[in-house]
């Protein structure tokens, strides 16, 4: 399990992944992570069809180091406001020069297959971090459809799809893999996965 101060805060590093998870919540809906005292928005995981959730957020590098909350904001199954919290204790990652390389890459309807134009993207970042990567944000999307019962596990999909393709270029360290379902975006650019590769330069 993850570090625990003596008071039972979590002990996390900047540039380390914030494992979260909660019950409780609206069945296969958003909740939005955020990281308090100034609210810092982290992402969204997607809850299950049970109302529970899992994911993991990547703590930015510039946060600064001390006693902070993670807090987790959905909807409860009556659509009232749902909110959980737990405290953390952020300590300075053991490396000081960090980098990130970021893509995005596009799917055609209803396909999980990249493109030879997402290879190349893909290369690209692949080349950049590489054996140097330490964690991998991998996140997918998909177009909304009057047909919603398959969107879930097409985004993940495509972001398992991206991942696999990442690890088979080079690309070492922790990865976090997930589908966030309906963009919020419509039209192509729904149809998508984002990758954000945090590195030692």
């Amino acid at each position: 399990g993850l570090p625990l101060s003596d008071d039972g805060a979590l002990v996390l590093q900047t540039n380390n992944l914030a494992e979260t998870e909660g019950t409780g919540f609206q069945a296969n809906g958003p909740v939005q992570i955020y990281l308090l005292s100034t609210p810092r928005f982290l992402g969204t995981v997607m809850t299950n069809a049970d109302g529970t959730f899992s994911g993991t957020v990547l703590l930015p590098p510039d946060i600064k180091p001390g006693r902070h909350t993670l807090q987790s904001n959905g909807f409860t199954p009556d659509g009232l406001v749902r909110s959980v919290s737990v405290g953390v204790i952020l300590k300075k990652g053991t490396s000081s020069a960090r980098g990130q390389a970021r893509t995005t890459v596009y799917f055609a309807p209803l396909s999980t297959e990249l493109t030879p134009a997402s290879k190349t993207s893909l290369d690209r970042v692949a080349r950049k971090a590489g054996a140097k990567a330490t964690v991998t944000m991998v996140i997918g999307y998909v177009q909304g459809t009057n047909s919603t019962a398959n969107d879930q596990a097409l985004s993940s999909q495509r972001a398992r799809v991206v991942a696999t393709y990442l690890r088979g270029k080079g690309v070492k360290g922790r990865y976090s893999v997930r589908g966030n379902g309906i963009a919020p975006e419509p039209g192509d650019k729904a149809r998508r996965v984002q990758v954000t590769i945090t590195y030692t330069k």
